[in-house]
């Protein structure tokens, strides 16, 4: 419907004139009408001004008339439209003349006001004082028609306190205006201005006025200035010219007022909202965010009600408000870190406590490590100001900060706090302490038993509960660890109690009851009887290392001694691998030499100008070979270390001369002073390449004082591993003291020792090729002893003789050092004893057997480890200690020392004990050279020793078998039995002539021959040697069918022979003769009988063997027995051991066996047989898949550096996710195995298979995933966490338990914790449909945590599996959480989350829709 128009002309008059007729301000007729024609607030004018120059009064906007026009505009009102023509009635004042401009109408300004018809030929719109004069920079609008006939009058009243004008004077020109305008009969509304500065009297005067004149002209209280009833004003005096309209609505002023402000302040809400959520950088500028936001219809409602000028205030409060919270918000920063920085920089109380914070201060800036924590700025810069600060690209405190008020009360908060930490700590420790004094605290006791013995302390009345049962909590793991230990080292001392386990059998019931009936009264084993559990998994988990004693299960960890040994050596051989090698490498490139020449009294001058003279141009000939010598001379007066080398002279090796007491001593002294300068000070061995050389004297001195000459030399060289160069049997030359023998002996000496060490200066330890070793030596020493691996391998390492061979992934110490007069290679391997009882069938020539002198358990593994060892291979104890002073200080050392000392004694070993072991290089020297000379008779009794094990009549008493009705007779005959002897014919008679016993030896049964090539089939290359043949046959032939272990025998050598446990019955044998037969009665009390044949004594000496050496050798041949049966201090002190007899001097037969006992054994060997046997058949179904992917480590499977995750891993999760999320018993139920392989042997020949073009099974390739998991070479979750993350979930409340995982986990190596990560985050995706799969995070775990973990059950199955399944399924539920940083997933019974997309995983470096786990053992199926 169309609305009604109307056009309506309103003019509006007021006071107006002279300053002194209105005052100093206008009545607000101009700002009205501006506000109203112009609603726009940019638009509105306060100040209009009627003093203008008479040219601006001619102008078109003026035009001469004392009227403006404003121009028109629209407004509707209940549908109808009104137009308005706004004119306004003033007097123009002449700026020069300060009276009003003359016009054509020559009225006062009150008749004037009156007119309702006006006229004015191309008058201009006005719109601003700015306007006059420049009219053409303005909108120019003319009045229509050039005349306006007026409707209706807007009468002004100024109810404003204005200076120099009354209200009165106001009001009497309302009256008289008032008059003129009701001639006119047009409507009148009076209009109250300026109310927003409104006097209240003056309202009220104004009315009375009117009531008084009996005026009926409506009022209306209006701001210009708010915009308040502006509108309302106008279109009340439209209504009331419309005659059709009814009365018009008057709003009070206040009410308007409110409605105003409402709407402004509605407006201003939304545009500060526009300003939050546009601006957000401090330093904005107006001018870019108005260009941002002007098209914003926020912006633009209230630039038109406040105008621009409003809007850039607030935009400037906004920025004051995001500068000031980030004021406040970098001083919350800057007070938690200077909180932390005081916490770190000031952590004692004590430093501060008493200083002024000027002085705290100083104190802070006096820190090393202040510059981490705070920074400095301009002298003139305000912190807040720093453009590095605003930018966030500092984050350290400013040191302006600290005089800042808020810096002061964080330090004396902090200062509170230590003091109140302080007291609580000492609280802490007090009741810690009293825990540690109550002797009713032991571990497994709950507090409330012991809690009434506590009530009366300080430290229990200001304690919380929660922190009591804290400490108690700690105090508890502390006393519970400990008595673990002790149950441990415990175990350890009674190591005779499992030593001798039946490895093929398990413990059984009755035998651990013996075992625990033993250990029952040892305060140790009684500290847990509150957790019987503790201590049975203890126990357990101790016999499970007695059967596999491997460096996994070394109850050391880390610092297992084998580690600690293999380390060590391949350090030493990766050093020595990077040290720059000599360019003369062997004698065949040597072209010349530098010697140092040292000697006293002019002997070193001397052997200089002797060598000089055996050369031609400092060129000497050796073997074929040209040879430049540089030589230096160093005699006593030239003593300083430092000349044994300089800047241009490094020499190859040392020629030292002596000829009395006194020169050796210099040498000595000489030779010291230079290895500590060498080495800086410390007293280690140099490794220059020595040459001791005699001389004879010049006087003429007794044989005897050079022989004791030659004798000191040779042990000086032979301690510090010299070479010695004794003199000659020749006739010296005439007038010289050297032969030329003696100066080609140490070149060729010098040659070959710069041939095994290529290294330039200071050679040390180097990695060779394994070559054939002369001697193999054990060193074994005891995990868990005070000392260090690099401390044992100390003696050999500093020997410059020494070199590293490495062997199935093995590192050996092999010494290339003189035994006699000859070069030999004895290799020594250091391990620890329990892999010393792995390895105890290998061929050892001798051991070395290190206790610490302050352990009991050091020395009971010694005990238990020898007593198995067979008797003819020689020991050396070595007892370690702390200083040299603990054998009379330590009740213990004393005690344990005396012990291994008469150990030693008992089976004639040697005994040495020690502190300074790195001092000590040649402290084994001689223990080599005493088993080097007895090496054939070890290994020729080794190998009886072995026929013995397998064969029934050597490896078992003779009378041992036979009937119990002949024992008797065959004692008496034992014990009547003769010593025997060779005859000269051949036969074993005895030694009396009365004994009826002759045994001849017509049959030989001959030894299997070893072949040189059958050394290289040993474990150990050191038993090796020319082969021999030794029968060994009893008076009743018999032939051997059975195989027995070859172990190579070695050549006898020049060296007399010197046993380390001489059999007492030994039978001496014809010299020289050409076949030696001899016997052996083995074991006086078993009786057993042994024929020996060995080659002629001519062949012997053919190659360079002694027949002394071998016929020594020949009559100390025997089958060994056990150091346990030599030594009452090794055998077993206990019974409790499964299957094992204790044997006493006199009882030289075992204890017949009942039958029950034989079934017993029978049926346990069985099954262990049968475990045995699935065991190895599952080793040999491993070793059969020859993969080239599966089984590999995962570093090896990264498909690059950016996609960590294997490729396989990757194709099934992708596979399971698409096809299988929904499939019911997913990752339970098995699939089909032929399947399973078939595709595993698919993918190893081909990665690029498709499952889905396959259309595999969703079971199999959920096997296959499992499968690939529990092929890798460790458990995904590596064996040295498991500890940590049982820890973790043992925290008592969730977070900190997901916390402390959540560390745990990032231990692992990166490519694991992505991996794991990978299948954890599958998994949880898996139980997203759990609803539909039946798998939920438990029945996952359950799959998968013995997979992802192979937990070793050895320390409880129970305990074990509960573990690592709450582990996984943890990791599986709070996967969000763990791994991605989102909120816990609350617990709820097997319940999922609401929807699969509960998760909102991050950006992974690999796909994020493929997810899966790990597996060691497959689960059960269903």
């Amino acid at each position: 419907m169309a609305k009604n128009t109307r056009t309506v002309n309103i003019a509006v008059v007021g006071l107006s004139g002279t300053e002194k007729e209105k005052g100093t301000s206008g009545v607000g007729k101009s700002c009205l009408c501006n506000r109203f024609i112009r609603q726009n607030a940019d638009d509105f004018y306060e100040v209009h001004t009627s003093l203008i120059s008479q040219s601006d009064f001619g102008g078109r906007v003026v035009n001469n008339d004392h009227f403006l026009y404003w121009g028109e505009a629209q407004r509707i009102d209940e549908g109808c439209v009104y137009t308005f023509r706004v004119v306004e009635q003033t007097e123009f004042i002449d700026d020069a003349t300060f009276q009003p401009h003359r016009s054509t109408n020559l009225q006062p300004y009150f008749k004037r006001a009156a007119a309702t018809k006006l006229s004015s030929a191309e008058k201009l719109m006005y719109i601003c004082t700015d306007q006059l004069g420049i009219e053409q920079d303005f909108e120019q609008k003319q009045m229509p028609d050039g005349k306006l006939n007026i409707d209706g009058f807007l009468l002004c009243c100024d109810v404003s306190l204005v200076p120099s004008r009354k209200l009165d004077c106001q009001l009497n020109f309302i009256g008289n205006l008032q008059k003129q305008l009701l001639k006119t009969k047009k409507p009148v509304l009076l209009v109250a201005t300026k109310c927003d500065v409104v006097v209240e009297q003056f309202i009220r005067d104004l009315q009375h006025f009117l009531s008084r004149g009996k005026m009926t002209i409506p009022i209306i209280e209006i701001s210009a200035f708010d915009n308040i009833n502006v509108e309302l004003a106008f279109v009340a005096l439209a209504q009331m010219i419309d005659k059709t309209r009814g009365k018009p609505k008057i709003i009070s002023f206040a009410e308007a007022a409110r409605q105003q402000k409402e709407i402004v302040a509605a407006a201003a809400e939304k545009f500060s909202e526009l300003l939050t959520e546009k601006v957000l950088d401090l330093n904005a500028e107006w001018r870019k965010v108005k260009m941002m936001i002007e098209a914003n219809k926020d912006f633009q409602a209230y630039v038109f009600l406040k105008g621009e000028k409003y809007a850039k205030d607030l935009f400037r409060k906004h920025i004051k408000h995001l500068r000031d919270e980030f004021v406040l918000r970098k001083k919350r920063e800057y007070k938690k870190s200077f909180s932390k920085a005081c916490e770190v920089l000031i952590p004692d109380l004590d430093e501060v406590e008493g200083l002024s914070w000027e002085e705290v201060q100083k104190v802070l800036q006096s820190r090393p490590n202040v510059d981490t924590y705070f920074m400095m700025l301009g002298r003139d810069e305000q912190w807040y100001e720093n453009e590095r600060i605003e930018n966030g690209e500092e984050q350290r405190v400013p040191c302006d900060f600290l005089r800042d008020k808020e810096a002061e009360d964080v330090y004396q908060e902090q200062l509170r706090n230590l003091k109140a930490l302080r007291w609580k700590e000492d609280m802490k420790v007090r009741f810690k302490k009293v825990l540690a004094e109550c002797n009713q605290v032991s571990p497994g006791k709950a507090m409330e038993e012991v809690s009434v013995f506590l009530l009366g302390d300080e430290s229990h009345q200001h304690l919380t509960e929660a922190e009591r049962l804290e400490i108690y909590t700690t105090h508890q793991r502390e006393i519970f660890e400990k008595a673990k230990d002790e149950f441990q080292e415990m175990l350890l001392e009674h190591s005779d109690l499992f030593v001798d386990l039946d490895l093929n059998a398990t413990p059984s019931k009755e035998k651990m009851g013996e075992i625990n009936r033993e250990l029952n009264d040892d305060p140790r084993f009684q500290a847990l009887r509150r957790l019987p559990g503790e201590s049975h998994t203890l126990l357990l988990r101790h016999i499970g290392f007695i059967y596999h004693p491997t460096i996994q299960t070394c109850f050391s960890g880390k610092n297992c001694m084998d580690i600690q040994i293999q380390n060590q050596l391949s350090y030493r051989s990766a050093e020595e691998a990077l040290r720059p090698k000599l360019t003369v490498g062997n004698s065949s490139q040597i072209d010349k030499i530098n010697i140092v020449l040292l000697g006293r009294d002019g002997l070193a001058d001397e052997l200089a100008k002797e060598i000089l003279a055996q050369s031609s141009d400092n060129e000497y000939t050796l073997d074929g070979r040209i040879y430049e010598l540089d030589l230096k001379a160093i005699d006593d007066n030239m003593l300083p270390a430092k000349l044994f080398r300089g800047t241009d002279f490094k020499p190859h090796g040392c020629f030292c001369v002596y000829n009395s007491p006194d020169s050796l001593n210099y040498i000595e002294h000489s030779l010291k002073k230079h290895s500590e300068w060498l080495h800086g000070g410390k007293k280690e061995k140099s490794l220059l390449p020595v040459i001791l050389i005699m001389v004879p004297s010049e006087k003429k001195i007794k044989n005897v004082v050079m022989a004791s000459l030659r004798i000191q030399g040779k042990q000086f060289a032979s301690k510090l591993q010299y070479h010695f160069v004794d003199l000659p049997l020749e006739e010296f030359p005439s007038q010289s003291r050297f032969h030329e023998h003696q100066i080609k002996q140490a070149l060729q000496q010098l040659l070959e020792v710069r041939k095994r060490r290529p290294a330039v200066v200071s050679p040390s330890a180097t990695l060779k090729e394994p070559t054939e070793a002369d001697l193999c030596i054990q060193m074994c020493v005891m995990c868990g002893d005070s000392f260090s691996g690099p401390q044992i391998l100390a003696p050999f390492v500093e020997s410059q003789f020494c070199s590293i061979t490495k062997r199935e992934e093995c590192y050996f110490v092999a010494l290339d050092v003189f035994l006699g007069a000859h070069r030999r290679r004895v290799e020594v391997s250091a391990l620890s004893y329990h892999s010393a009882m792995l390895q105890r069938d290998q061929g050892v020539h001798g051991y070395v057997l290190v206790y610490f002198a302050k352990r009991r358990a050091s020395l009971a593994m010694l005990r238990a480890f020898l007593g198995n060892v067979p008797d003819v291979i020689p020991v050396h104890f070595l007892a370690m200690t702390d200083t040299d002073d603990d054998l009379f200080n330590c009740p213990i050392t004393k005690e344990l020392v005396t012990e291994g000392e008469q150990i030693a004694t008992d089976i004639g070993a040697k005994f040495k004990m020690t502190s300074r072991l790195d001092k000590q290089p040649e402290i084994f020297t001689f223990f080599f050279q005493e088993v080097f000379e007895q090496k054939s008779l070890i290994n020729e009794s080794i190998v009886l020793w072995e026929r013995s094990k397998s064969d029934p009549l050597l490896g078992t008493d003779l009378f041992g078998s036979v009937s119990s009705s002949t024992s008797g007779l065959l004692d008496e005959m034992r014990g009547s039995m003769p010593a025997l002897a060779l005859s000269n014919n051949g036969r074993l008679q005895c030694s009396s002539s009365d004994s009826p016993f002759f045994i001849d030896f017509e049959s030989p049964l001959s030894m299997p021959f070893f072949s040189p090539q059958d050394a290289t089939t040993q474990s150990r290359p050191g038993l090796h040697g020319t082969p021999r043949s030794c029968p060994t046959t009893l008076a009743l032939e018999f032939e051997d069918k059975q195989q027995h272990r070859r172990l190579p025998l070695s050549p006898s050598n020049d060296h007399d022979s010197m046993p380390y446990a001489e059999p007492m019955d030994v039978i001496i044998s014809k010299k020289h003769q050409e076949e030696t037969i001899y016997s052996d009665p083995v074991d006086s009390r078993t009786g057993k009988i042994v024929k020996i044949k060995a080659r002629s004594f001519d062949d012997s000496i053919g190659n360079g063997v002694d027949p002394t050496a071998t016929e020594n050798r020949l009559q100390q041949v025997r089958i060994p027995r056990l150091y346990k049966l030599r030594s009452e201090r090794l055998r077993p002190r206990r019974t409790a051991i499964y299957g094992t007899v204790t044997i006493s001097p006199s009882d030289t037969t075992h204890r017949p066996r009942k039958e029950s006992e034989d079934t017993e054994d029978k049926t346990k060997k069985s099954k262990w047989d049968r475990s045995l046997r699935n065991k190895k058949k599952s080793m040999k179904k491993q070793e059969k898949k020859e993969s080239n992917y599966f089984g590999h480590p995962l570093n090896e499977l990264l498909q690059s550096l950016e996609q960590l995750i294997p490729l396989f891993v990757e194709k099934c999760v992708d596979y399971i996710e698409a096809k299988g999320l929904s499939q019911e018993g997913l990752y339970r139920v098995c699939g089909n195995k032929a399947e399973q392989d078939a595709l595993q042997r698919k993918f190893d020949t081909d990665h690029n298979i498709s499952f889905e073009a396959m259309e595999a099974n969703v079971n199999v390739v959920a096997g296959l995933l499992k499968a690939f998991f529990s092929e890798l070479p460790e458990p995904l979750l590596p064996y040295d966490i498991h500890p940590e993350l049982v820890e973790a979930i043992g925290c008592p409340d969730r977070t900190s338990k997901l916390v402390a995982l959540q560390k745990k986990i990032k231990k692992m190596s990166f490519i694991n914790q992505e991996v794991f990560k990978y299948i954890i985050t599958h998994l949880h995706k898996v139980t997203q449909h759990s609803t539909l799969n039946r798998m939920t995070s438990e029945n996952l775990s359950i799959c998968f945590a013995p997979t992802l973990m192979r937990p070793d059950y050895t320390m409880g199955i129970v305990t074990v599996t509960k573990n690592s399944n709450i582990i996984i399924e943890t990791c599986i539920r709070q996967c969000p959480y763990i791994f991605y940083n989102q909120p816990e997933v609350p617990d709820s019974a097997n319940s999922p989350p609401s929807s699969p997309t509960s998760i909102s995983l991050l950006p992974l470096p690999y796909s994020p829709t493929s997810t899966s786990f790990p597996t060691p053992t497959e689960p059960p199926c269903d």
